[in-house]
């Protein structure tokens, strides 16, 4: 984790930025620290571009969720799906 936060930080431009965002939301969400997942999720889903988004989407709308943020859980996770 600590050369994805460098990467974020140090070359916020970087292509890898995103991926980097990504699994860091992924590692705080697993250590349930939901406001820093939801800060990084949010960060990869507005960069990335690829096939990874719709996994993004479904854990940003579990951390909506975990956050009791429902309405935005419920439209997070049908944009998931509709892509």
């Amino acid at each position: 984790a600590r050369y994805y936060r460098q990467l974020t930080s140090e070359f916020p431009n970087s292509p890898w930025t995103s991926e980097a965002h990504r699994e860091l939301g992924e590692a705080d969400f697993a250590q349930g620290r939901y406001r820093e997942a939801l800060r990084h999720l949010e960060a990869a889903s507005r960069r990335l571009e690829s096939s990874s988004l719709p996994l993004v989407l479904h854990k940003l709308a579990w951390t909506y969720y975990r956050l009791r943020d429902t309405s935005r859980a419920v439209t997070t996770l049908k944009e998931a799906i509709r892509l």
